[in-house]
């Protein structure tokens, strides 16, 4: 039985991985989840990118970046 930061790995955890081996592995997992709300409301219901930024109280830019990020393939981050 490992132990990673108080929490034993034998746990009901429904995470293909343990978000404490990869906080990165995790962290991209809840951002893809809010880019796909941001990309919803921006093709679906058509609002604008400052209409999304005001919506979800995020910066214009980073709307920018969540649909960039939506729209690339996995990998092609440069």
């Amino acid at each position: 039985l490992r132990v990673a930061y108080g929490h034993s790995t034998r746990h009901s955890c429904t995470l293909p991985q343990c978000k404490f081996d990869d906080p990165a592995w995790y962290q991209a997992l809840r951002r893809q989840g809010r880019d796909l709300e941001l990309q919803a409301a921006h093709e679906q219901e058509r609002l604008s990118v400052f209409e999304v930024a005001r919506r979800f109280r995020i910066s214009p830019r980073t709307v920018h970046r969540a649909l960039r990020r939506v729209q690339e393939p996995v990998g092609a981050a440069s």
